[in-house]
């Protein structure tokens, strides 16, 4: 299991501390398990956005049923952060343009 763990940089206090384990919303949309180069950029950027996506998702939980524009917003966000999660990991292996 991965944890990632939010601290008050002024107090050192901790914030939040979020498991995202292999059956985890943010461990399967963020691909974590998938890394054939083992590179630890990738790690780190999915990891990191694994966590806030479960941190998200489990937000989302614990709204108000009724709620539709709330988890419309919660899911319209997880949507956002794969996106940039994909986009962040593929610049990390984009070649420059020719010439």
């Amino acid at each position: 299991m991965l944890t990632v763990v939010l601290y008050n940089g002024d107090s050192g206090q901790q914030l939040a501390e979020v498991g995202v384990h292999p059956g985890s919303v943010g461990h399967r949309r963020c691909g974590v398990s998938f890394n054939p180069s083992d590179d630890r950029r990738v790690t780190l950027l999915k990891g990191l956005s694994a966590g806030l996506m479960q941190a998200i998702a489990d937000e989302m939980l614990a709204l108000d049923p009724g709620d539709a524009d709330g988890k419309r917003c919660m899911a319209t966000a997880m949507t956002h952060l794969e996106a940039a999660q994909m986009f962040a990991v593929k610049g990390l292996f984009a070649k420059p343009a020719p010439g």
